[in-house]
């Protein structure tokens, strides 16, 4: 979650499992003392790291930074996804991050592709604490349901590469089977007719690039990471509610623990395909994410 984050030079240590003030009652992690560190200090090198942190990814364009540090900053981080042999499409997106000061505390808000700041995905908040100098923070998925336009373009190099053709798809739409959520919808889609049609043309598509059959009919898969390491994913059909469920297991291989779902059905009715995608809710607390949140600790401990 938090690489394009980074760009620090020395570490600041994090421990997990800390009785969190920012949250009562619920974890946190908490920093090791920073030396040389001060609450005017930490404030003005995170208002510089907001307007100058690293590139968000290697594939971001541009930026726009608007606001201010009394009111709040908005960064637009810019991506364009194209010339990767794994992807059959090329897509461009922003994705949108808030920062803002509230009762001492200093926060990260990320909303994706929702320009309108209106539905929180990930949001982390640190702390500072004195006596000595150390940093708490609370970082948390909120689990809210995606559909934009980064999954709207893997899901169009999805169909193509099972070679499923269709007119269009579009990220943000209304959904047809949930009202009052939004989901991504594909048009025109001849000859595909159902949700098990679509689990059969994408089974064989995977098998095909190395995935390996599970005991329970599910499908394991490495994946090229976009933004970084190798992830791997576990598909299946789930016929009660007929849908295709892909687990995104994130780095890890066993595929035990999994950061989000995707669901995707066929719509009869309509020629459409319709695809939501739920990350897990959660609160970070334990070791691996004190190791990432050390880094962002780091990069705004460093910023000159």
């Amino acid at each position: 979650m938090f690489g394009w984050l980074t760009g620090a030079t020395t570490s600041v240590e994090c421990t997990g499992d800390y009785d969190s003030t920012i949250q009562p009652g619920k974890k946190g992690i908490i920093t090791d003392p920073i030396e040389d560190m001060t609450p005017e200090k930490f404030e003005e090198k995170f208002w510089k790291w907001v307007e100058h942190q690293p590139a968000f990814t290697n594939y971001e364009t541009g930026r726009d930074v608007s606001g201010n540090k009394e009111s709040g900053m908005v960064v637009a981080f810019h991506v364009e996804v194209s010339g990767i042999a794994a992807l059959l499409v090329s897509f461009k997106a922003s994705i949108y991050n808030k920062y803002y000061q509230k009762d001492g505390c200093y926060y990260i808000e990320n909303y994706a592709a929702d320009k309108d700041l209106k539905k929180l995905g990930h949001q982390t908040v640190l702390k500072p604490l004195t006596d000595p100098f150390r940093l708490e923070i609370f970082d948390m998925e909120t689990g809210a349901r995606r559909a934009g336009p980064f999954l709207k373009g893997a899901l169009e190099n999805e169909l193509k590469s099972a070679e499923i053709t269709f007119e269009k798809a579009e990220a943000e739409q209304p959904s047809p089977t949930t009202p009052g959520e939004f989901s991504i919808l594909v048009s025109g889609v001849p000859g595909l007719t159902t949700t098990e049609a679509l689990w059969e043309k994408t089974k064989a598509d995977m098998l095909t690039k190395g995935a390996t059959e599970e005991a329970d009919g599910s499908l394991k898969m490495e994946n090229a990471g976009w933004f970084g390491a190798s992830t791997f994913s576990l598909t299946s059909y789930n016929k009660e509610k007929d849908e295709v469920v892909a687990l995104d297991c994130g780095q890890d291989a066993t595929c035990k623990e999994f950061n989000g779902t995707s669901h995707t059905k066929v719509l009869k009715d309509s020629a459409q395909i319709e695809r939501w995608v739920f990350p897990k809710a959660a609160v970070i607390s334990d070791d691996k994410g004190a190791k990432a949140l050390s880094q962002v600790a780091s990069a705004i401990i460093n910023m000159d």
